[in-house]
């Protein structure tokens, strides 16, 4: 699994320096500069190799002092995978997708809000189909590639439809920007 280092881009040739920090799965600078934001995994024998704790914590570089936003957790389904992340513009708010959900966590608190849910994908393999997430410059929006069976399919676990999604992160507007068919 990956582990955390730092490089002064400022300097030629300096050497990496160990953040002490392994098992990453994901990991992001905050707009401060000072601090990585990250969630972390452990190797396991079976497919894929390890076991996400969908958790985030902030490390500030300089102090290595550690706080916890969100604690481990595996309810989720397939959670063995693990969570995608993308930091808002602002750097006040991570937008997550798991497997049936997405939503937002508030940087400040770990406060989590859950904004879309969906049926999950049965990929028949021994991968996780996970969303992809972005911002809206303002901060305002996330677009999702959602999977999004029709309505009345008999098994939407396998319903091979994906759209995209616009969501407020308000709740006020949820709405397929592009809609697929199943061929």
């Amino acid at each position: 699994l990956n582990s955390l280092w730092t490089v002064d881009t400022r300097l030629f040739g300096d050497a990496p320096q160990p953040l002490g920090i392994d098992g990453v799965l994901f990991a992001d600078w905050l707009p401060n500069g000072r601090e990585v934001i990250y969630s972390t995994a452990e190797r396991t024998a079976g497919a894929p190799g390890w076991k996400a704790h969908n958790n985030l914590l902030v490390r500030d570089i300089e102090t290595r002092a550690r706080r916890e936003l969100l604690p481990s957790s595996s309810i989720a389904p397939y959670a063995f995978w693990g969570t995608n992340f993308v930091l808002s513009a602002d750097g006040r708010r991570l937008a997550y997708a798991i497997a049936d959900e997405i939503g937002y966590v508030e940087l400040q608190n770990g406060a989590q809000t859950p904004l879309q849910n969906f049926p999950t994908f049965q990929t028949q393999a021994a991968w996780v189909w996970l969303p992809d997430v972005a911002w809206s410059p303002d901060g305002r929006f996330i677009a999702v590639t959602m999977h999004a069976p029709p309505p009345g399919t008999s098994n939407p676990e396998a319903a091979q439809t994906f759209d995209l999604w616009v969501v407020n992160v308000n709740g006020s507007v949820a709405a397929p920007l592009v809609k697929v068919t199943d061929p």
